[in-house]
């Protein structure tokens, strides 16, 4: 017997030379321990808990590989049998039949499952019930020539002149005609939709309501083009100019001077919006207030391999070919990004560390370790018999077998096994949860997803068409084409849709009110429900820019590796991506966001230290631990997520059948919502209509029976609510620039963002720093870090601090520490 040999893996840290062993000793109390022997340990502070693992040992009269994690024993083979243990102390195995082309899994309950590579599977569960799947049966009709498929759920067929049609287990169907180039698709419920080459289609709901629209139309005389949907029309003409009317009468005209070299778009409320190929352009609100900016000046210093762009409002951006970026903005504050130090040890070990203490080692056989700054960590090996084990510190392992097939275990011990079936057109892969739930898609792009709770999704893809189709059981349709067109039609009958103009602009229009232009040049315009729009621009440089009426900006270099963006109140967001997709961030208060495109995760960091890590699991969950010892988890497929704070407490939810959600809290109490998230058995009223959303509720107060309207007035973007308890009307209107205008029983205030709200306070900025003053006797300054909060009021002075670790307050000499 002998042992893996992890000599080439030395970890940073100290090394005991007594018990050949690297230990890791953090500031949260966090301990790594990694052995010559392949053993190690972690301690996690936040839970008190101790994982721990042995050496991996090969078996080479076997052919066998066994490891112990946490006390359970896993054992892989390579002949393909592998066991392992549950948390009861099962063992459970998987092995495979060359002669026969299929895995068997058996678990310590007493079920079973069985995949074969012709596509036959099994499932037998612990009392002796099974199900089956069968292998497809293949024909071609001899006197259409046309091929058949025939699974036990599903039906497809395509034919020799284009024509194809499909049939599910529900009876949903669909067929393509390849002489109209229309596709139909029959839902059980009755519903209907039609999509054809030329834009038009329709869809009808079960209650047989219809939505149509009408194919793209040319008037030579004009030389316009013009397609009407439901919700507005679209009008482009061969001069350059296009038209956009949205279903209120709203509308936009854009067109482009090619001696110039410049697009300007103006909008029906007055608004004007120019951008030149050389970068320059002009924006003009409704109320004539106009912003102006010029292309930058663009040098290179061949010395310092550096580029520098200079821009007329003072900001200075300088990329270097050693990675550096800096950034000056328009006080002449500077914030730059360092590349990782490289250090190459002896075993040629490459040890890469980050400005933010975060540490990479990647060994010569491939292996490598992240350490971020927490103490949380992830390895990655290669074992002798071909297998990848990566681990991670919250518990959570994978297993990628030689044979393709792997095994998943999360950090609370739930498994899930993928296994590869069928071939050639038919080849898939099934993942089978411990919970009942599974997913499989095929090579084809079919694919299929189911929960316990019965909640399905079924994707399809149509092999002459490319066009991509997702069925939800609670009635959710989505359909995307391969040229980027796309519609999401709702349960309720609401849709989303983009379709592109024959001069390469994609419309989209979403059921929420928002409209989005991309054109052929990159160039885009969003118009979001409340109003607010959004310019995106392309320079002759490549340089993107974006531009919101409410005061957001955006600039992305032309290279795209970096990108700087300003709220409203001044923050500023600065981005640098590396060649391989990783990036970091740093905002003007002291946080930052790094993303590692090797491990998928992400870290985040606020002012204060604390630190959140985000990462997508082998299901393709997404889940996010914090400082805090919380955990959430989010599952997309079935768009559910479950939370477990730090002393174990848990809020899991779950999908219905049709659509709904079940949530289960801490003491048991069960939640159960429809599909849009509305509580069932209440008493609210929900009425909306094409220009207004009404809210109805009646509901205990402290002072008796309380009734209440909200209603939202999408066309005044107007939001009013009155209640009988105290009998008060509260009216609330959203500019466009993002200030807010609120009516109280007749007294009015406004919120601006910059400079706060009319009467009550006045906000403005010095050297950096924030200063609230009050229409009482007192102030509140905020440092340009956003660390440091102080309070005069009244004659007493305080100041809050805060660090890594708490909070430090002082008040009139006397010192209070907080800690998170």
């Amino acid at each position: 017997m002998s042992e893996w040999d992890e000599a080439n893996y030395e970890p940073a840290g100290e090394y005991n030379e007594l018990t050949g062993c690297w230990i890791e000793a953090y500031e949260d109390g966090s301990v790594y321990e990694s052995c010559d022997d392949g053993s190690g340990s972690w301690f996690d502070p936040l839970t008190g808990e101790t994982q721990t693992w042995s050496p991996a040992t090969y078996d080479a009269e076997s052919g066998c590989t066994t490891q112990t994690y946490n006390g359970f024993t896993e054992t892989w083979c390579e002949d393909g049998t592998s066991y392992w243990e549950d948390e009861e102390g099962g063992v459970n195995i998987s092995s495979y039949d060359e002669e026969r082309g299929c895995w068997t899994d058996t678990y310590a309950d007493g079920s079973s499952s069985v995949y074969c590579e012709d596509g036959f599977s099994s499932y037998t569960d612990a009392n002796g019930n099974t199900e089956t799947w069968a292998a497809p049966e293949i024909n071609v009709d001899p006197a259409t020539g046309c091929t058949i498929e025939v699974y036990d759920d599903w039906t497809n067929t395509w034919c020799p002149n284009g024509d194809s049609s499909w049939e599910d287990a529900d009876g949903t169907r669909g067929s393509y005609n390849a002489q109209t180039g229309c596709s139909e698709t029959f839902y059980p419920d009755g519903g209907q939709d039609t999509w054809c080459e030329d834009g038009s289609g329709s869809y009808t709901n079960p209650d047989g309501e219809t939505d149509s629209w009408g194919a793209t139309e040319y008037d030579s005389e004009t030389g316009c083009y013009t397609q009407v949907y439901s919700d507005g029309s679209s009008t482009w003409c061969d001069d350059g100019t296009s038209i956009w009317t949205d279903e209120f009468g709203n509308s936009s005209t854009y067109t482009y001077d090619e001696e110039l070299g410049c697009g300007t778009e103006v909008f029906d409320d007055g608004a004007i919006s120019t951008w030149c190929e050389d970068g320059s352009g002009t924006w003009i609100d409704p109320e004539g207030n106009v912003e102006t900016w010029t292309a930058p000046v663009i040098t290179f210093d061949e010395s310092t391999g550096c580029t520098t762009e200079e821009y007329d409002t003072g900001e200075i951006w300088t990329w270097c070919e050693d990675g550096t970026t800096t950034f000056t903005d328009i006080d002449g504050n500077t914030d730059s990004w360092t590349p990782p130090q490289e250090e190459i040890r002896e075993d040629g070990a490459i040890v890469l560390t980050y400005d933010d203490g975060t540490v990479e080692i990647i060994n010569p056989d491939g292996s490598l370790r992240l350490t971020w700054p927490d103490g949380t960590w992830f390895e990655e090996e290669f074992m002798e018999d071909g297998s990848l084990v990566q681990r991670y510190s919250d518990g959570s392992t994978y297993v990628e077998f030689a044979d393709g097939t792997s095994k998943y275990t999360d950090p609370y011990g739930q498994t899930s096994r993928t296994i590869s079936i069928g071939e050639g057109d038919s080849l898939g892969w099934v993942t089978q949860y411990d919970d009942g739930s599974s997913y499989t898609e095929y090579e084809n792009g079919r694919a299929s997803y189911t929960d316990p709770s019965g909640f399905s999704v079924e994707i399809i893809v149509d092999p002459e068409t490319g066009v991509r189709t997702e069925t939800s059981s609670d009635g959710t349709v989505i359909r995307e084409a391969p040229d980027g067109s796309f519609s999401v039609i709702y349960p309720d009958g609401t849709r989303d849709s983009g379709v592109y103009n024959p001069d390469g602009d994609l419309v989209m229009t979403y059921a929420d009110g928002s409209s989005s232009i991309v054109r052929e040049d990159g160039s885009e315009t969003f118009t979001d429900p409340y109003g607010i729009t959004t310019i995106v621009t392309y320079d002759e440089e490549g340089r993107r820019t974006e531009i919101s009426s409410d005061g957001w900006t955006s600039t992305t270099s032309p290279d795209g590796s970096s990108i700087r963006v300003t709220y409203p109140d001044g923050y500023v967001e600065n981005t640098v991506i590396s060649s391989d997709g990783s990036y970091v961030t740093t905002g003007s208060d002291g946080s930052s966001i790094r993303y590692d495109a090797e491990t998928q995760q992400t870290t985040f960091a606020d002012p204060s230290g604390s630190i959140e890590v985000l990462r997508v699991d082998q299901d393709g969950n997404e889940v996010l631990t914090n400082s805090n010892g919380e955990t959430i988890e989010f599952n997309p497929l079935a768009n559910t997520s479950s939370f477990i704070d730090a002393e174990g407490n848990t809020q899991i939810s779950e999908r219905t059948e049709n659509g709904g959600y079940l949530i289960t809290l801490e003491d048991g109490t069960v939640l159960e919502l429809d599909p849009s998230g509305k509580p069932l058995n209440s008493d609210t009223s929900i009425t909306a209509t094409d220009s207004t959303l009404s809210i109805d509720w009646e509901a205990d107060s402290i002072s008796g029976n309380a009734v209440g309207n909200v209603e939202w007035d999408k066309e005044t973007n107007t939001l009013s609510s009155w209640t009988l308890e105290d009998n008060t009307f509260r009216k609330l209107d959203i500019d466009d620039d993002g200030s807010l205008t609120m009516e109280v029983d007749g007294e009015t205030f406004k919120y601006d963002p910059a400079t706060g709200v009319t009467g009550v306070n006045d906000i403005f900025y010095e050297l950096g720093e924030t200063i609230i003053n009050t229409s009482g006797a007192g102030s509140a300054t905020i440092s340009e870090d956003g660390m440091t909060f102080t309070v005069d009021y009244d004659g007493v002075s305080a100041t809050a601090v805060a660090g890594a670790t708490g909070v430090t307050v002082e008040i009139d000499g006397e010192i209070y520490e907080f800690s998170y």
